[in-house]
């Protein structure tokens, strides 16, 4: 392993995207430099603002909460932790024990969110093949609720640079204009979302986690393998391996065309006429779920 590029430190780590090495003190700087960069570049936080931090007890979310909390005060801002248990048996039992865990170890606010209690179902009583539709749309649901219920003004999400990535192929390849779009270009309605790490890449959330000492979980959900966006997955760390960097740039190309077309081709997003959450239609896509599971339970 070659020397870090700031020190005469041996280094931890290479990023091949940039030809760079870096130590352990010199990797975290440039880790929370790129993401206070990201959160000045997009205006996501303002002072005296409330949180709702949403996590899991995986080393995305808990990365988050653990860099939020650590400078919840140069921001101005309360946080409060947001965790949804979506009932998948031994699975999100043992990652919400981490999240408990964290949040007492560093004295922060959390809530835990039942879809048992709140809709009546877990994910593992549904249509197995359909785990992941069902899952996303509830927990975005239970999220929103969550954060208005303790008064929070914004919402905060640690999906990655690869999350981003992959929902951008995902929406492209499936002809979701509208979902393309709206990935960048957000109208808030009911809270807004933010996400700090939206430009580090998932592998090196991990070793952030890991040099940071966070106890997280590194499990993953049983249904996500049947999923179509880990084929997606798959594909696109097979470019990055071939060519680094492939990542971000699939990231900046999206900016520049949602910058041209996103105007001329969004949809209006307005309020569900049952709920009165966002939604792109009359009936939002939850609403319209939860009625057919009802009758499917009669």
């Amino acid at each position: 392993m070659p020397k870090c590029r700031k020190c005469d430190k041996k280094a931890i780590y290479i990023k091949k995207y940039a030809g760079t090495a870096l130590c352990k003190e010199h990797f975290i700087i440039d880790f929370e430099k790129r993401v206070f960069r990201s959160i000045r570049k997009n205006k996501m936080i303002k002072r005296g603002e409330k949180i709702a931090v949403a996590v899991s007890g995986g080393k995305d979310s808990l990365s988050l909460l653990f860099f939020l909390n650590k400078y919840k005060e140069r921001f101005g801002i309360n946080i409060c932790a947001v965790a949804v248990d979506e009932g998948i048996a031994g699975y999100r039992d043992k990652t919400l024990e981490k999240v408990k865990k964290f949040c007492k170890n560093f004295g922060i606010e959390y809530r835990i969110v039942s879809f048992k209690d709140k809709y009546g179902f877990s994910i593992d009583e549904v249509d197995k093949k359909h785990s992941c539709d069902y899952c996303g749309v509830f927990r975005r649901r239970a999220l929103n609720e969550a954060a208005l219920e303790i008064g929070a003004n914004k919402i905060a999400t640690a999906h990655n640079l690869d999350d981003e990535v992959q929902v951008i192929l995902l929406n492209f390849i499936r002809a979701d204009v509208n979902r393309f779009i709206r990935l960048k270009r957000k109208k808030k309605i009911i809270i807004d979302r933010i996400k700090p790490f939206y430009e580090i890449p998932e592998k090196e959330v991990a070793l952030y986690a890991f040099l940071n000492n966070i106890d997280v979980s590194f499990d993953e959900c049983p249904y996500v393998h049947g999923s179509f966006r880990y084929e997606i997955r798959k594909f696109i760390n097979h470019l990055e391996e071939k060519s680094p960097g492939i990542k971000f740039s699939i990231l900046r190309s999206y900016e520049k065309i949602v910058d041209l077309i996103g105007e001329k081709v969004e949809k209006e997003i307005k309020r569900c006429k049952k709920c009165g959450m966002p939604s792109s239609r009359d009936i939002c896509k939850a609403c319209e779920l939860l009625s057919k599971i009802n009758k499917i339970n009669k």
